[in-house]
């Protein structure tokens, strides 16, 4: 049985330094084996010896009674990493070599089955790459002939696929359909079957999280309309309104500003305030301006400090390229959030207007 260790043990040190001698010392004096894996990385010195080629030292890994296919905590094996260098071009010939001793005969790949996709990418057929992609995904589509949304969906759930299963990163099916910008018909299938809305990775990201960061506004749009919580932060504490400030993706933001909560964890020491004033731009700071959502923005947020002793306004004060129309639209929303005085909206939007003209003026 392989023993768990720290993953900074000498044994590890060793593989990566390619100390040959100080791994067999290590090993003669019985403080190592091996067999040995890290307690956080679940991989072996071998692992290490493998992915950095040090080709005579995962030879004597081998040779000592390593595992070659003991998986780490991702489920990569010594091998599996052999084959992906091996694969991508990453190690030499000679490493190919001393590689194949790891290998029962059944892996090598002389003796492997391959799809006609495997051998075209491995260089063991010249048939044509693109042929074959057409040929291989043209009945994969959101919606089959008639019409029915997700048919490869919808089969494997007919057969008994759970639509809640995680995988290794704590990731739904519905976490990757967030990536889905042309159709909601996956996601509205998978939410049929009582997929979880809020499940959140191992970065505490939820699909909605996701959708934001990856510019999705269809999922931004619907899922909060099913109950999916807007106001979860990932593991830095940044919630999917921040990301859609930090962006300036104005769309979301209209969106996620009326179902947003006032944010009490500031991520990196920054408010809501601060994020604007460093990533917005000037739609964004209208957009904030006129949002009657005042209440996102505490009483002293003005004057709220961010881990380096700065305001939102020295925040934005140190951006480079800042035209006069950037600075205005800011100093109104900061005259927004400073002040009850509702009756600076008229003013500023016959400022807004006029600060459009000037940059759609044609000399």
């Amino acid at each position: 049985m392989p023993r768990v260790v720290p993953d900074n043990s000498e044994v590890f040190v060793c593989a990566v330094r390619v100390d040959l001698a100080g791994m067999k010392l290590l090993f003669e004096q019985r403080i190592a084996s091996p067999l040995d894996i890290g307690v956080g990385t679940g991989r072996s010195a071998l692992h290490y010896a493998v992915n950095y080629d040090h080709i005579e030292l995962a030879g004597f890994l081998v040779h000592a009674g390593a595992n070659a296919h003991t998986p780490d905590l991702e489920n990569a094996s010594a091998v599996a990493i052999a084959w992906r260098r091996i694969f991508g071009a990453l190690s030499g010939a000679a490493a190919k070599d001393v590689f194949g001793t790891m290998f029962d005969d059944e892996e090598f790949l002389e003796s492997r089955v391959f799809q006609p996709l495997h051998k075209i990418v491995l260089a063991i057929s010249t048939m044509n790459l693109e042929q074959q992609l057409e040929l291989s995904t043209s009945s994969i589509n959101d919606v089959d002939a008639d019409d029915h949304p997700c048919p490869i969906i919808q089969d494997l759930i007919d057969h008994g696929a759970q639509t809640d299963a995680i995988d290794f990163w704590n990731r739904t099916a519905l976490t990757y359909a967030s990536g889905n910008h042309t159709s909601l018909a996956p996601v509205q299938l998978l939410v049929d079957h009582r997929t979880p809305l809020d499940v959140r990775d191992r970065r505490l990201r939820t699909a909605l999280g996701y959708a934001v960061r990856l510019g999705n506004l269809l999922l931004v749009e619907y899922l909060p309309l099913l109950g999916a919580d807007p106001n979860l932060p990932d593991e830095f504490n940044v919630l999917p309104l921040l990301d859609a400030v930090k962006n300036n993706y104005h769309d979301m933001l209209t969106l996620l500003i009326p179902v947003s909560c006032p944010i009490e964890i500031h991520p990196f020491g920054s408010t809501l305030l601060h994020w604007i004033a460093r990533y917005g731009d000037q739609t964004t700071f209208k957009i904030f301006q006129k949002s009657p959502q005042n209440s996102l923005f505490s009483q002293t947020a003005t004057t709220d400090l961010d881990k380096m002793a700065f305001t939102a306004q020295d925040v934005f004060d140190q951006r480079l390229r800042l035209s006069e129309s950037d600075k205005t639209a800011f100093a109104l929303l900061i005259q927004k959030i400073s002040g009850p005085d509702s009756d600076s909206d008229d003013e500023s939007d016959g400022i807004y207007e006029f600060l459009d003209a000037e940059e759609n003026f044609q000399v």
